[in-house]
């Protein structure tokens, strides 16, 4: 996926912090950070570029592992059962949900991700899409048909962010 993180994310942050009732105040900086996870596993591009040289496809670095995510929201969870944080479990459920996602949408048009690591080391994803000859890398990813279902989610998100906006005025 190419342009779809952050909308997704934000759909994914609002049905989420629907489920947890918090306080209004409290939610708009939950939906902060949700759109924040949804696009953090791509930080790993200023490594990529700045100091690995493009050595390595940056969906091999940790940001892109699942595994990872799924143990910090482990620990998150744990963490708050001890200071009986309902803040804290949505927090980390939001921001983790939205990593989560984020590594999906790549599964689903993207490099791949290592979602079977530390026990297998191979990519899933589920549709590639083919470096076309004399063609710059970004044009192969919007001139493909996923691109249509990246469109939708954008679409969507503009949507609801609109009727959200008009509901609250």
């Amino acid at each position: 996926m190419f342009l779809a993180h952050m909308p997704a994310g934000y759909l994914a942050s609002r049905f989420l912090l629907s489920q947890f009732r918090l306080e209004p105040s409290k939610t708009k900086w939950l939906l902060l950070l949700g759109l924040l996870g949804s696009v953090f596993p791509d930080m790993d591009m200023y490594y990529f570029y700045l100091m690995d040289n493009r050595q390595h496809g940056h969906h091999s670095y940790w940001t892109h592992i699942p595994f990872y995510w799924i143990t910090v929201l482990g620990l998150s969870y744990m963490i708050a059962a001890i200071v009986r944080s309902r803040y804290l479990v949505a927090a980390a459920t939001v921001f983790v949900g939205c990593i989560l996602l984020h590594l999906s949408l790549d599964t689903f048009a993207g490099g791949g991700i290592k979602w079977l690591y530390p026990f297998e080391n191979s990519y899933i994803n589920i549709f590639f899409i083919p470096s076309q000859a004399n063609r710059y890398w970004v044009w192969n990813y919007l001139l493909h048909w996923t691109a249509l279902v990246e469109l939708t989610i954008v679409a969507i998100a503009t949507i609801t962010f609109w009727k959200t906006q008009k509901s609250s005025i």
